[in-house]
């Protein structure tokens, strides 16, 4: 009897670009501080790094219009 073998397919990467931000590219004291904060919110390394660029974003992007109206996001 002949056994069937399931193989998958590699998911495919980007291309990470000149400007990406890595794990590796923080200090070690940094790498530490978003370990530590990422198991206390129970996410992944990448998880907790898209939310801080998130929050980064949230806190000093101002969207202006030329009517002159602003609206922050």
């Amino acid at each position: 009897m002949e056994q069937a073998t399931v193989t998958r397919k590699p998911k495919a990467r980007k291309a990470k670009g000149e400007n990406s931000v890595s794990f590796e590219g923080f200090t070690p004291q940094e790498q530490a501080l978003i370990t530590l904060g990422a198991d206390k919110k129970k996410q992944s390394i990448s998880e907790f790094m898209a939310e801080g660029v998130r929050f980064f974003i949230q806190q000093t992007v101002e969207v202006r219009f030329k009517n002159g109206s602003s609206s922050e996001s």
